[in-house]
């Protein structure tokens, strides 16, 4: 069968003026036909084809004409591909780290604890001042209490004051600030605690630890 193709491609090769340098093309078409030919006709420009040496080794891969959907699944894949080189890099990258920063478990779980100590700490101070803001809240409330609070809920008594309407909105500004923050920083120890067990298992596994 090979020699059968080698013949037929010689053949070919023979049937198409002789040119010193001239190129030659291989195609195949929408039957499953291969051609040979010094020159693409123009039904056959939107078929990928090849240069051809006189051995008739492939030099070059020309991509034939494409459709917009064409295009537009082949720019994608090259994107996949680009995300996949980009993934690999930056867990090459990674390794990389890890194996020069730490010389054993041990020590990721000592910085692990200490960025969790310091995170706890902000959240024990976050939380103190949430408890503060409550409290100071609350004793603004009772001292509304003596007005018409919230206004038009009692018309016998006196409006509220203007300074201390707006301590209230202040105050409450504050505690909404400061619940933001308290949520932020538990998203954050979860992820830092995350990361870390990621760390520990890859390391793990560089160095061929159980």
């Amino acid at each position: 069968m090979l020699k059968a193709c080698c013949f037929l491609f010689l053949a070919a090769l023979g049937a198409l003026p002789a040119a010193t340098g001239a190129d030659v093309y291989r195609w195949v078409d929408e039957n499953g036909v291969v051609h040979y030919g010094d020159r693409i006709p123009p039904e056959a420009s939107r078929h990928d084809r090849e240069v051809l040496s006189e051995r008739g080794i492939a030099l070059e891969s020309l991509p034939g004409e494409r459709t917009p959907e064409q295009r537009a699944a082949e720019a994608r894949q090259r994107e996949i591909e680009a995300e996949r080189h980009a993934e690999r890099e930056r867990r090459l990258n990674r390794d990389r780290v890890l194996l020069s920063t730490y010389l054993s478990v041990q020590e990721i779980e000592m910085l692990r604890d200490r960025r969790l100590e310091l995170l706890d700490a902000q959240t024990r101070l976050t939380e103190q001042h949430l408890e503060n803001l409550h409290k100071r809240f609350k004793s603004l409330e009772s001292e509304a209490e003596r007005y018409d609070y919230p206004p038009g809920t009692a018309s016998d008594k006196p409006p509220l004051p203007a300074d201390l309407e707006a301590e209230m909105l202040d105050v409450n500004k504050s505690v909404q600030r400061y619940e933001t923050s308290l949520q932020r920083r538990k998203a954050e120890r979860g992820e830092l605690s995350r990361k870390f067990a990621d760390d520990i298992g890859r390391f793990r596994e560089l160095k061929g630890l159980k």
